[in-house]
């Protein structure tokens, strides 16, 4: 017991959504574990922001990483910050393209999406679902999404750090307009393990 007070062991379980894996929940982790290495970070994706917020609720998860507002009076939430949201396609879909693009002429792009059923589904896609046109690609797999867009399948929606970072050859246009999600973490009310307190200290903007 120690030794998890004094955060020199023991976990922190974090529910996390999905898309928000790759950003900015590496760079939250990084964080926390330049300061406390011996904490064991376990992430879990419980299938969508309603999931999140019953595994923080219920106590399977210390913390939770998702979409805001999340409706709960038992729930407190530290925001984080907002993520645009662009569009990335291949350059032969981005010829003549304005920046930003309307999201009306989106409807004349083919896409490659994202696979998620109603029960993952988050208040961006609901937005995004409005402008969506023709679907080329329909993948269960993120990277896959991203590799299908390098090679020419077609465009896709992203936040724009992740577009930057991690995809290679692609063109990317903001929207018109703006496609913007905030994103925070939740956590219950009263008092919090020493590890939780630490994460929330760690990553407090």
């Amino acid at each position: 017991m120690s030794a998890v007070s004094g955060l020199q062991g023991g976990r922190l379980d974090i529910a996390a959504l999905a898309g928000l894996t790759t950003d900015p929940l590496p760079e939250l982790a990084g964080r926390f574990h330049a300061k406390h290495l011996a904490v064991l970070l376990n992430i879990v994706d419980p299938g969508g922001p309603a999931a999140v917020a019953t595994a923080v609720r219920h106590g399977h998860c210390d913390l939770g990483l998702t979409e805001l507002p999340v409706h709960g009076e038992s729930l407190r939430t530290l925001p984080l910050g907002d993520q645009e949201i662009v569009l990335a396609l291949p350059p032969a879909l981005a010829e003549g393209l304005a920046d930003p693009v309307p999201l009306n002429e989106v409807a004349d792009i083919p896409l490659v999406m994202e696979l998620v059923d109603a029960t993952t589904r988050t208040q961006l896609d609901d937005v995004l679902d409005g402008t969506a046109g023709r679907i080329a690609v329909e993948c269960a797999h993120r990277q896959t999404v991203w590799h299908l867009v390098e090679h020419g399948a077609g465009a896709t929606f992203l936040p724009r750090r992740v577009a930057e970072r991690e995809l290679r050859n692609v063109e990317i246009r903001g929207t018109a307009p703006p496609v913007k999600r905030t994103i925070g973490l939740i956590f219950r009310e009263g008092p919090l393990s020493p590890a939780a307190e630490a994460f929330l200290s760690a990553v407090t903007p």
